[in-house]
């Protein structure tokens, strides 16, 4: 802990820090610790004295992984602007934002976006950060990185999706919203996983999850009848506005 008190440091700009880069029994260098514990002042201090910035512990974690899973969103800052891989993976495949995405810290996770963080790389089991978000319930992370480009159809070595994800897993009014996001950015509900099973097959006994999807399958429904008729009417200027005009109704009535 001696790191995270800033009346310290005074004393660390007096040192000359020959050991910056060593390592503890867990393979965390200072700047591990400083980036979980303390603030960007220290950082920027380790940083100026020379400590590796994408160095790597014993599993395979960055000090941005560390500042990230914590939401140190200021040390995040700082050490974007330093320089450190935004995109390097620890021993289970895990970004950065995969593992802010696990926590209750949507500043972090945008600010990791903002870095370029690619929002669609899956780890070792293929879940991309949208998948983690969903599977820990943190819907101001689902909105995040659906807002930066996360693919909501995206598929894991399970095939599950997100939405495959929060119908087996979750439930409660913040689930039902997170399917709600998914959907409205296009969320496939009738997407079959490796075992053949849609999101319906797992939301099949819980009432208002199966009433969401169930309304968004008729809508798709409505959808392609309403094509079908514009496509015949299109060759006169009524037909094309009325197939318009029942579009935007399925639209609003989805959800």
């Amino acid at each position: 802990m001696l790191f995270t008190l800033n009346k310290k440091l005074e004393k660390l700009k007096k040192n000359s820090f020959c050991g910056i880069n060593e390592k503890d029994a867990g393979g965390n260098t200072v700047l591990h610790l400083v980036a979980q514990l303390s603030d960007e002042k220290v950082v920027k201090l380790l940083i100026e004295k020379g400590v590796e910035i994408n160095i790597k512990n014993n599993y395979g974690e960055t000090p941005l992984h560390l500042a990230a899973f914590y939401g140190k969103v200021e040390n995040v800052k700082v050490l974007l602007e330093e320089g450190a891989d935004v995109n390097a993976i620890d021993d289970g495949g895990y970004t950065a934002l995969h593992s802010a995405s696990l926590m209750s810290c949507e500043k972090t996770v945008r600010e990791l976006i903002k870095g370029g963080s690619n929002v669609n790389i899956g780890n070792e089991i293929g879940r991309t950060p949208l998948h983690e978000a969903v599977f820990m319930r943190e819907i101001g992370n689902v909105r995040a990185i659906l807002e930066g480009g996360g693919e909501v159809n995206a598929r894991d070595h399970k095939g599950y999706t997100p939405l495959h994800i929060a119908c087996k897993t979750g439930e409660g009014r913040i689930t039902k919203e997170i399917i709600k996001e998914l959907v409205k950015a296009g969320a496939n509900v009738e997407q079959k996983d490796k075992y053949g099973k849609t999101p319906m097959d797992y939301a099949r006994n819980n009432k208002e999850i199966k009433e969401v999807l169930e309304n968004v399958k008729m809508a798709n429904k409505q959808r392609e009848f309403i094509e079908r008729i514009r496509v015949v009417s299109e060759s006169t200027a009524a037909g094309v506005i009325v197939a318009k005009e029942e579009l935007e109704t399925v639209d609003e009535k989805v959800l």
